[in-house]
């Protein structure tokens, strides 16, 4: 009877089906049969599997939404938190955290606010103040819970931590789309809450920038009834799962419904590469008009290897992070908005790195850690109203396995650019490798109002000394119309086409620009799409150029009424702007301000897209313009995200990443040795994963640093001389364009007072276009290493070598140099900047305090 009933048991239970696959010679996929989940990816050199659990879901993880009537509706049966609170005016030290949750609350310092308490109620106590900030209410628990509870809050902004009676019971970060205005719920066991004593919620808020707080609703009560007044993600209906072929590829097309939509994935895996990628499409299949908002799209717990380290190329933080650090559920980011993550295992020598393409909206990534294992989250900002049978696309996931070394698994990003055609532009001016750029205004700096400087005449008095430090670009702040001197805003145009006379006019402007092609100077400008003042006729005109709120009115930023960069009309304005300053200026280009877009569109169909896709737009527009009049431009977009993409219509782009480690370096007091080791690291990863052909503007202040954002002073003041001239010098000496602030030369020239460094600057700028390897050459942050706080850099242009050596120790040193093997020729050296002789360095090399020097064969 065995055998017959071994029969019936296989009959009865069935093995679970086999996945679906998607396979070439280096890698397999794996999904779920039945949902069409990722669940498994397997590397077929050795057969490891590196997924460790979880899945990928077809539909994507959204925000709640709260629903009004069941708010009400649950009214009764909750605790309703609203009201008095006790908050830190300080965040206290990260010390404290404990003695919080142990319930020891007199070592910090208490003040009553009310909640909600956002900018718009209660007091906004947290507009303009970044840090953790510890909120705490005391109340008595609702009867009749059941077993299971739940806290409701209407949103917090930025991020917040939830602890009930020092239990931890949720959390919300970056990782969640649209974090600062999405409900937050978080369930727990109702036997956390103690009936017979009072209960203590604590909420730890943090705020990145800006405004910040909590609103409201709060809420504690029934799980099931919250949950129900503010649902979450609607699951899907079983999938349906389409094979087929593209050219050189095979490809799997994943359908599921739920809610209203379809959710479509199509994974493309090349028939001989170790890289594929997903495409992202939600349609409308409902008889009504929904508005889609945000998505985020993760891995399954990924399992690369037990040393993984996560890595940001290009931003902070510098290197390599072990992905398995901080709480389940926390979140690893980059300080920048470029959607570039690596994952890198050292005893494996493995990697897996992952990019997103999308050009519409920004979708940043994070590395989550979960309870199975490290999971790659991108977040689409995307907000679309969809019409019946209207989809969106939400953009390009891919991934790339490499093996062998971490360079290559940074370098792999490279093929992804290569199938998507990303490279810089063509058509930049001849010779911009070696230029330097300078930025200034007629009026003056902040120091100055930007109106006490003297105009373009003043600043035609200075070319001498801009041609003589070796300046070949003068980038001016907005010269045009902006009021009369009573009532104006320098970054609220009203009229770009006409040059303001607060400066001299445009008599005055077409004289400085004829003295300054005869110093083989050229000039760019700087224009303003944010949007002009609402009294102006430009705006009057115009009311359909305008971005509206979903409440229908005109929405304003920066103190402007905000046009809207992706509408046609507006972008026509700009082409034709362009081509005016070209052939009327000799323009060479422009910077372009806010070039991150504005404020969403409602009156659109993707209120969305009004952010990075119109910035892209509006910028693509200003560089047809210039190229209308004349063969080659310059275009500077001015945005601080890192966003690769932007090398789209972009000849050189803001390095903020590097200011910003800069800064962090300072104020975290970092040894001389910590400065030298994270600038290189930070280079050398930037450099294997920008774009072919892409250049970064690199410098140390502008005229936002000096007056109102980040440092809000000069480098003269943040680092002193010394340090100072160091980052001048590295901003000139590595691979990229350096910039210039007005003044940082020569404190004079706003009235300061300090030393100047005109002739430090000339002697750097003229060796950066004198010596061959610095001025057309590629550089090696990487294969030389100096000892005692010392970077040091190899610029190569074939056979020339040039070291260069910047010294962040304030007192003297001997570097030892060691190089990789067959890098560095035999001496004799010399010192292009002082001029001092090595037969060898193989004793090392002596450096002043601060000091710089290039080193060239004799």
């Amino acid at each position: 009877m065995s055998p017959v009933l071994l029969a019936v048991c296989l009959l009865a239970f069935p093995a679970d089906p086999p996945p679906t696959t998607l396979e070439n010679a280096h890698l397999r996929l794996e999904f779920d049969p039945v949902d069409g989940d990722w669940t498994g990816l397997v590397d077929l050199r050795d057969g490891s599997r590196l997924t460790s659990g979880g899945r990928s879901t077809v539909v994507p993880q959204g925000g709640r939404r709260l629903d009004a009537d069941r708010l009400k509706a649950a009214a009764g049966s909750c605790v309703d938190l609203a009201g008095d609170w006790l908050y830190t005016p300080e965040p206290p030290a990260p010390a404290a955290k404990d003695d919080l949750l142990a319930g020891r609350f007199d070592g910090v310092a208490w003040k009553p606010t009310p909640i909600p308490s956002r900018i718009d109620a209660g007091d906004g106590r947290l507009k303009d103040r970044a840090g953790d900030f510890w909120y705490r209410r005391t109340f008595d628990a609702p009867p009749d819970l059941g077993a299971s509870a739940a806290l409701l809050i209407g949103a917090v902004d930025d991020f917040d931590a939830a602890y009930l009676n020092g239990v931890p019971i949720g959390r919300t970060g970056v990782e969640t789309p649209r974090h600062w205005e999405t409900p937050r719920l978080y369930r727990f066991p109702a036997r956390l809450l103690k009936a017979d004593a009072p209960n203590v919620l604590l909420v730890r808020v943090t705020n990145g920038a800006f405004e910040g707080g909590i609103a409201g609703p709060v809420l504690i009560g029934p799980a099931e009834v919250l949950e129900s007044a503010a649902p979450g993600v609607v699951a899907a209906e079983a999938a349906r799962q389409e094979r087929g072929r593209s050219p050189g590829a095979a490809t799997l097309a994943t359908i599921a419904r739920g809610g209203g939509y379809e959710f479509r994935v199509d994974w493309t895996l090349p028939d001989d590469a170790s890289r594929f990628s997903r495409r992202l499409t939600v349609a409308n299949v409902s008889d009504r008009e929904q508005v889609f908002e945000s998505a985020a799209y993760a891995t399954p717990a990924l399992a690369i290897g037990t040393g993984a380290v996560a890595t940001f190329p290009g931003s902070l933080p510098v290197g390599d992070v072990p992905a398995a650090s901080g709480e389940v559920g926390e979140a690893l980011r980059p300080r920048g908005m470029d959607p570039l993550i690596v994952l890198w295992d050292e005893a494996s020598r493995r990697g897996l790195g992952s990019w997103f393409v999308q050009e519409d909206e920004f979708s940043p990534v994070q590395v989550v850690r979960t309870s199975e294992g490290p999971s790659i989250r991108h977040v689409q900002q995307v907000i679309a109203k969809l019409k019946p049978g209207a989809s969106v696309v939400l953009g390009d996931q891919h991934f790339w396995l490499a093996r062998g070394s971490r360079d290559a698994a940074l370098a792999g990003v490279q093929d992804v650019y290569r199938a998507v055609g990303l490279r810089a532009p063509d058509r930049a001016p001849a010779g911009l490798r070696s230029m330097v750029l300078y930025c200034g205004h007629p009026g003056g700096t902040p120091e100055l109002g930007y109106i006490r400087y003297g105009g373009f005449q003043a600043l035609e008095a200075y070319l001498p000394t801009l041609a003589d430090m070796g300046v070949d670009v003068l980038w001016m702040l907005p010269v045009w119309e902006h009021g009369d001197g009573s009532k104006w805003n320098l970054y609220g145009p009203s009229d770009h086409f006409r040059v303001s006379e607060l400066y001299g006019g445009e008599a005055a402007l077409s004289r400085l620009s004829d003295a300054a092609r005869g110093r083989k100077i050229r000039l760019l400008f700087d224009l303003v799409p944010h949007g002009p003042p609402d009294e102006s006729p430009l705006a009057k005109e115009h009311p359909e150029w305008s971005a509206f709120t979903r409440e229908g009115k005109p929405a304003y930023e920066w103190g402007q009424l905000a046009f809207d960069n992706a509408h046609p009309g507006w972008q026509d304005y700009f082409r034709r702007v362009a081509e005016s300053d070209a052939s009327r200026f000799d323009a060479l280009g422009a910077r372009v301000d806010c070039a991150a877009g504005g404020p969403l569109n409602w009156k659109s169909d993707r209120p969305s897209r009004s952010g990075l896709g119109a910035g892209l737009e509006i910028t693509r527009a200003i560089r047809e313009g210039f190229l209308r009049s004349r063969p080659d431009v310059l275009i500077i977009p001015e945005e601080y995200t890192g966003q690769n993409i932007y090398y789209r219509i972009s000849d050189l782009t803001y390095d903020a990443q590097l200011y910003f480690l800069t800064t962090d370096l300072l104020d975290r007091k970092a040894p001389p040795e910590e400065w030298a080791a994270s600038l290189s690291r930070f280079l050398h990863d930037q450099a294997l994963t920008i774009p072919p052909g892409a250049l970064k503007m690199r410098w140390i202040s502008n005229h936002d640093t000096v007056s109102w954002t980040f440092q809000k002073k000069r480098p003269l003041a943040a680092y002193g001389v010394d340090r100072m001239r160091s980052l001048m010098a590295l901003c000139a000496l590595v691979e990229g364009v350096p910039m210039l602030y007005q003044g940082d030369e020569d404190p004079a020239v706003y009235g300061g007072e300090g030393p100047s460094s005109v002739a430090f600057l000339k002697a750097i700028y003229t060796a950066r276009k004198g010596v061959a390897p610095i001025a057309e050459g590629t550089a090696d942050y990487a294969s030389v290493r100096a000892s005692g706080g010392v970077f040091a850099c190899l610029r190569a242009r074939g056979e020339e070598k040039a070291l260069v050596l910047i010294g962040f120790n304030p007192g003297p040193v001997r570097s030892a140099i060691a190089a990789s093997a067959g890098v560095l020729p035999a001496g004799p050296w010399r010192d292009a900047l002082g001029g001092e002789a090595f037969g060898s360095l193989e004793g090392g090399v002596p450096m002043a305090p601060h000091q710089v020097r290039i080193l060239v064969r004799r």
